[in-house]
This record gives C-alpha cells, structure tokens and sequence, in this order.
C-alpha cells in the first residue's frame, strides 16, 4: 500500500515512539525491581519476610548483677555480648507476672477502679488487675483480683493473649481475660496499703475517655480493642473476638 511522505513519517514516528516507550516503561520495572531486590539484601544475604527467631540481632547474656532488691521488683544490669561482638549493657527491672479482666455487665458497662498511680503522677482508670500469687493459676489469679479489687465475680472469664507490657526493660507479662455476667458479692479485699474505686462506666464513655487521653493504660485500651465489638454485639458471638 502507497503512503503519502506525511502519513509515512506520522506512521515511523509512532512506532519509534512505541518502541522508545516500552525500553523506558522496562527500564522504569527493571530498576524498580533491583532496587526491591536491594532491600531485600544485607551483606549479600537474602532478608526472609517473616523471621520470628533470634537471627542475627540476638543479645548473649554473658554476665548478671542484682542492684536492688525490692519487695515487689528487682533492678539488674546485663552484660551482654552483641550481634557484632562487642559487649553492652542492659538495665532489667525484674517483676512477676500480673492477670487482668476487661470485665462488661448486661447493658455494656466496663468494670474499672480508679487507683492513684505516683509513677506518672496522676489518678488512673483502669481494669481491675493483679499479682499472680506462688503456685495460683492465671485463670484463678484474675478471678480472685476482680472480686478482691471491685466487689464484683464474673461468672465466665475466656483468656484473650499474653503480652509482655514493656519488654524493653521489664520481664513481666500481662495475662489478659475477657469476663461476662458480673455478679456483685461485695467481698473487697484490699491491701493495707491499697485504696481503689470500682466504677461502671458505659463502653462508649471508656472510648471517649481513650481518645482524650484520659485512659492511657495499656491493658485496658487493648481490652477494648480486642473486644469492642463482641461487646457491642451482646456478648455472644466470640468470633467478633479480635484474638
């Protein structure tokens, strides 16, 4: 087919445009793809997208000092042998390990004690929580610590995680229940030297008080995610349970 000069050069120069095109778009994903490959290498090594074991940045400790003994915690220094291996150290505050209750009655109030709490100066609300004592179970720990703290016993308790609540320094761990159909026993037992405040307040006030900052305890703001909407939803599909 006969094509006039103009129509050839119109003709040429869209197929130069499409070859030039499709070398810059290659080129574009090639670099796109070296430099993904990039980030996925250190010191010629492949990274694993999710490695949960020790690995490479695992800290062998080679040597341990007890620097105060307390009644409830113990203070520590680590010697410790980096990844590099040079030597650190590290400062352990070593507690036991505590359980705790987001705890809801029938109309969806959050069972909570207002405790004073010098460590950051203020007056905190919280969810009832406790010490696990020698030789006592999580499971009786919590149920034991709601109804001594509150007044209040649930008659269902269902165990939601086990988080460590500030692993950068502390040893402790936080076992964290769910628990429904709160019976009033009035049977507080407090500490000699322990003064709480069991309250009710509402699940939608518990929330607007996290987002004032006005609940900035770490238990209770996970209880609350966690179990929002099996709440909202008259505890009763666990599925709704963000665990």
């Amino acid at each position: 087919m006969n094509c006039p000069d103009s129509d050839k050069n119109i003709l040429i120069n869209s197929v130069c445009f499409c070859i030039v095109r499709h070398v810059v778009v290659g080129i574009f994903f090639n670099e796109m793809y070296m430099k993904v490959e990039v980030r996925h290498v250190i010191k010629g090594r492949k990274m694993k997208k999710t490695n949960m074991e020790e690995g490479s940045v695992f800290e062998k400790i080679l040597h341990e000092e007890t620097l105060y003994e307390g009644t409830y915690l113990n203070l520590k220094k680590l010697e410790i042998e980096l990844p590099n291996g040079n030597r650190g150290i590290r400062e352990i505050v070593e507690v036991r390990n505590a359980s705790a209750i987001f705890a809801v009655d029938d109309q969806q109030n959050v069972l909570l004690v207002r405790q004073s709490r010098p460590a950051i100066r203020k007056t905190a609300l919280e969810i009832p929580a406790g010490l696990i004592d020698d030789g006592e179970s999580e499971d009786d720990a919590v149920r034991r610590e709601c109804e001594e703290e509150t007044g209040y016993r649930p008659r269902k308790v269902r165990r939601l995680v086990k988080y460590a609540h500030a692993e950068g320094y502390s040893t402790g761990f936080i076992t964290l229940y769910l628990g429904i159909g709160l019976e009033h026993t009035g049977n507080m037992k407090l500490d000699a030297t322990e003064y709480v405040e069991p309250v009710l307040v509402a699940l939608d006030e518990v929330i607007r008080l996290i987002r004032q900052n006005k609940i900035t305890d770490s238990k209770t703001i996970l209880g609350v995610a966690l179990c929002e909407r099996f709440v909202r939803k008259g505890c009763r599909d666990e599925g709704l349970l963000l665990v």
